[in-house]
């Protein structure tokens, strides 16, 4: 009987330690689960936002490469005109030079002075219109440069900006 007792005594003791104990009520369990829930809600919707930022960044950079392509091709075609232009130019000169040194060897009397009448006025008109066309060639191969160096700003601005969501993309997930 003392044994009885003594597991009377000390199963009242448990059951005693048990109710000093007290348990969560069901309200606070819903509490803390619509917590939980409202944080998940929270966090998808800030994803599912980034996301969506980023998409829109990636359509953007694909357009900035685009455009990166066309001026980069534009300062290509640009840098071609030019030089053909030169050599056009470089070629005239050396023309007016050789006709000069060939008519001032010439036997005949009047090919100086219809090298100097006919000839070289229009030579020389020719190397202006050639001058003109290759300043006007450089002129449009720096203005292709600079718009190639404003696209390669803006795409390298994307880049960051992509990396930026990227990274905040990863804290959320983290979380």
């Amino acid at each position: 009987m003392h044994r009885s007792a003594c597991l009377i005594l000390m199963f009242s003791l448990i059951s005693a330690a048990g109710l000093g104990q007290t348990a969560p009520t069901d309200s606070q369990t819903l509490q803390a689960i619509l917590s939980e829930i409202r944080q998940l809600r929270h966090d998808l919707q800030t994803s599912n936002a980034m996301a969506a930022k980023a998409q829109i960044a990636l359509y953007r950079l694909q357009r900035e490469n685009e455009a990166m392509d066309h001026a980069m091709q534009r300062l290509n075609d640009a840098r071609s005109k030019s030089e053909r232009l030169e050599t056009e130019k470089n070629n005239k000169a050396l023309d007016i030079q050789q006709a000069r040194n060939a008519t001032s060897h010439s036997d005949n009397p009047n090919a100086q002075q219809h090298f100097e009448e006919v000839d070289l006025p229009t030579l020389k008109s020719q190397l202006e219109v050639l001058q003109r066309q290759e300043q006007l060639a450089k002129a449009q191969e720096a203005e292709s440069e600079q718009q190639l160096r404003d696209e390669q700003t803006r795409l390298a601005g994307l880049n960051d900006l992509l990396d930026r969501y990227s990274n905040a993309l990863e804290e959320v997930g983290r979380k």
